[in-house]
């Protein structure tokens, strides 16, 4: 397929402009992460029709050899006849999983976002969009439901996050599905590639993807859907407990100590959240299950 101007196709269901996602300034600019396939170049395509400033930024991860070479030159190929900005890095992301002691996926996404960072800093960009779908949603909740996770993480990919430093990332085709962004890319004649990797079911999510979702799906073809709506749900429930946690933190904590009777009079879910609250803030990173129970 190919790539042109914008494609003149109704904007898609799923989609929700960025503007409607979070209080951007009119004629603010976008940061596209564009890996150049499917979900990323539709995104492109919806994003230049609904009149956004938009600059690409690519990130070779120097893992795929030629393969991602090409979708190099095809991002910058792209992003100049949508008459964007593009910034392509490369990255030597397995010299730099050794170097952090961490699994090719880790350090990719660690990199990727430190590049993002990067190119927000330098071109004054405060939103970054992101291209996961309905169905990468479905995966990750999958995942984390197989791993042990609590309500927090099921609440699966926030449509906004905060990235820091008053950034923000925006997901604007949450609401769509694989099989939606497909089409939408047919139906526009919008070009893409493909990332070999993704057959590879070494990695856990697309071995489920490969196998598990396909059943899945017969079971509740509508399941990345059913998912989104438990997410939106716990979401709203993880929002209210986090507010009377901050609330009693606000009250109640000193110096970085608690009364511990207080704490113990808490309902449980609120009392973890205030232990949660209390780590981060005496400069913790996220503090552990385990570590939270033995508090209590």
């Amino acid at each position: 397929m190919s790539e042109k101007k914008a494609s003149r196709q109704p904007l898609a269901a799923g989609y929700t402009p960025p503007d409607l996602l979070t209080h951007m300034e009119k004629g603010e600019r976008i940061l596209l992460a564009f890996s150049g396939g499917a979900d990323s170049s539709a995104l492109l395509d919806l994003l230049i029709r609904g009149g956004f400033a938009v600059e690409c930024a690519h990130l070779d991860h120097m893992i795929r050899g030629a393969e991602a070479e090409r979708d190099a030159l095809f991002c910058a190929s792209a992003a100049e006849r949508y008459g964007v900005p593009v910034h392509i890095e490369h990255v030597d992301v397995p010299a730099s999983a050794r170097r952090h002691g961490e699994g090719l996926e880790e350090a990719a996404r660690r990199e990727r976002y430190a590049f993002f960072g990067r190119v927000m800093s330098e071109r004054g960009i405060r939103l970054l969009a992101t291209a996961h779908n309905a169905d990468d949603n479905l995966e990750t909740m999958l995942l984390r439901l197989a791993r042990g996770c609590g309500a927090r993480g099921m609440c699966g990919i926030p449509p906004v996050r905060a990235l820091g430093g008053g950034r923000l990332a925006v997901r604007p085709i949450l609401g769509m599905t694989k099989a939606e962004v497909l089409e939408y890319c047919r139906a526009g004649n919008i070009g893409f590639v493909f990332d070999s990797t993704n057959s590879n079911v070494e990695y856990s999510r697309n071995r489920l993807r490969a196998r598990v979702l396909p059943e899945l799906l017969a079971i509740n073809p509508a399941a990345a859907a059913a998912a989104a709506r438990l997410a939106a749900n716990l979401r709203a429930d993880c929002a209210y407990l986090d507010s009377l946690a901050d609330g009693f933190v606000s009250a109640e904590c000193r110096n970085g100590s608690v009364p511990a009777a207080r704490l113990a009079g808490l309902a449980r879910p609120v009392a973890a959240r205030v232990v949660s609250r209390m780590y981060t803030d005496a400069g913790g990173t996220m503090a552990e299950e385990g570590h939270i129970s033995a508090v209590l």
